[in-house]
């Protein structure tokens, strides 16, 4: 019973993911037809619910447990001329 348990479970968190790939888990492990439909459209279902309505919260979480790390942005010597060209000759009122 654990065992069809488990595999109930990884095709509905596969269905999560990615649809496919939790339809071809459900046929390989030799689910009926019944069983292919239920859990993949159960899968789907809750990926649509966590992704819909439960991401800012899963956001939130993975960035208390991995902020972000902020960069130091460096501008090189070609873009800082490029960005005075532009800024000199690009904007220009001709008239």
């Amino acid at each position: 019973m654990i065992e069809y348990l488990t595999k109930v479970l990884i095709v509905v968190l596969w269905s999560d993911f990615k649809f496919v790939v939790g339809f071809s888990t459900a046929v390989l492990f030799g689910f009926n037809q019944l069983e292919i439909m239920v859990t993949t459209i159960g899968g789907a279902m809750l990926g649509v619910f966590v992704y819909l309505y439960l991401w800012e919260a899963v956001l939130k979480l993975y960035h208390h447990f991995w902020p972000k790390k902020h960069k130091q942005v460096k501008f090189s010597k070609f873009k800082r001329r490029l960005v005075l060209f532009i800024k000199k000759y690009a904007y220009r009122d001709w008239e």
